[in-house]
């Protein structure tokens, strides 16, 4: 029966079986890859902030009016068709005049699942770029996720939905224009990593996404569509919720949704010496810090009201992920905060933490997934909060 299964139509082709050998240097492989991009990311943080300081420092020699840089920090969590509120919010951010508040050109973007999808547009920054984004999360097309037949439930499947019109659409939105964009500004030392959860090793790959569009441009002259190909790849992949939509084979390694692993992508430790800024404070002794600003958009509600869940294995599995998504991003926006209070009040740091989320209250006008109707209605949410300075929160102590 497994054979018959596994060898059906529109099933998952198996992959080969590997050697413990084999296994064990995927895993090294991984292990170096993985450390080598976190590694590229904190080194272009302290490049970044030793050209702001240096442009600061030019300006007020020449006698200019300046003030001094900050480094902001975008963190976009999963969500789903929920992003559509980060779309909207980030949209509206942009109406905000409050010198200390509005909308800043980010230094490093991080996103998981939707959130990666939304963090291209938000590392370009332009007025253009989140339009784009708006329209694309305002606008799903019915063939972005179809039904595997009437027999999506086997075994054999790779997933419950295909998702073959989502990267239609998501080759012809993030193409070459946002590409070549995302290069440019990677070029200014700014980050942009995506998270993915690397299934035969079991752990967070935060992908740095900038330094891959820059491969991908080379690409694009050469007339190799491989590097672009695999941007694509990355972003499907950290947005494919397990079982539900299809995984991505990158680097001979099974890949899916980076929520699995952290849903948010934050940093492990900013206080340890191979942080970015500590790394800065070694390398530059006697030389201040910037103000360091973390914006955290979470594309979900963190506390939702009772519901009577039904006793099926469908009803079972959506209501537990959902539930194990909201604890485990308020679990890091709890670590995040209590990292930014050690840096602020043990370091003497100069650090701000700032964090919204879909309020409890929002409720959709229904239950359909990736609906029109659902996904406008948080945008329409995200406008309105985005404007609003006091949608910010500062205190994580839930």
């Amino acid at each position: 029966m497994v054979t018959v299964v596994t060898a059906a139509p529109g099933c998952a082709v198996n992959r080969p079986t590997q050697t413990t050998a084999q296994l064990q240097a995927l895993l090294e492989q991984y292990r170096t890859n993985a450390r080598n991009e976190t590694q590229l990311a904190n080194t272009k943080m302290i490049q970044r902030i030793r050209m702001e300081e240096d442009e600061y420092l030019a300006a007020t020699a020449a006698g200019a009016a300046a003030e001094r840089p900050t480094f902001d920090l975008l963190i976009l969590s999963g969500g789903g068709d929920f992003g559509a509120f980060g779309a909207g919010f980030l949209q509206g951010w942009g109406k905000v005049t409050d010198a200390s508040l509005k909308r800043p050109v980010f230094d490093a973007v991080s996103g998981v699942s939707t959130g990666s999808l939304i963090a291209p547009f938000a590392f370009v920054g332009d007025d253009r770029s989140y339009e784009q984004l708006l329209k694309l999360y305002t606008s799903p097309k019915d063939d972005w996720f179809l039904v595997r037949g009437l027999l999506f439930f086997l075994p054999g499947n790779e997933s419950f939905l295909r998702n073959d019109g989502l990267r239609r659409d998501l080759e012809e939105q993030i193409g070459r224009e946002v590409v070549t964009a995302v290069a440019r500004e990677s070029g200014k030392n700014r980050v942009l990593q995506v998270n993915a959860t690397n299934l035969d090793v079991g752990g967070v790959h935060p992908f740095e996404w900038s330094m891959q569009a820059e491969l991908a441009v080379a690409g694009m002259e050469n007339d190799d569509p491989a590097p672009l190909r695999r941007l694509h790849d990355i972003l499907l992949a950290s947005t494919a919720i397990p079982a539900v939509f299809p995984p991505v084979v990158i680097d001979n390694a099974l890949y899916v949704d980076g929520g699995v692993t952290s849903n948010i992508l934050y940093g492990a430790n900013w206080r340890s010496p191979r942080a970015p800024f500590r790394q800065w404070m070694e390398r530059y002794p006697g030389e201040p810090l910037p103000k360091i600003r973390f914006w955290v958009i979470v594309n979900n509600q963190l506390e939702v009201g009772p519901q009577t869940v039904q006793p099926q294995w469908m009803e079972i599995v959506k209501a537990s992920m959902g539930t194990a998504i909201r604890a485990s991003t308020a679990t890091s926006l709890r670590h995040l905060a209590t990292q930014v209070a050690l840096l602020r009040e043990a370091d003497k740091w100069d650090v701000e933490f700032r964090y919204v989320a879909i309020p409890s209250t929002w409720t959709p006008p229904n239950t359909n997934q990736f609906d029109k109707d659902v996904m406008k209605s948080l945008a329409d949410l995200g406008l309105e909060m985005g404007a609003d300075p006091k949608s910010w929160k500062t205190d994580f102590s839930n």
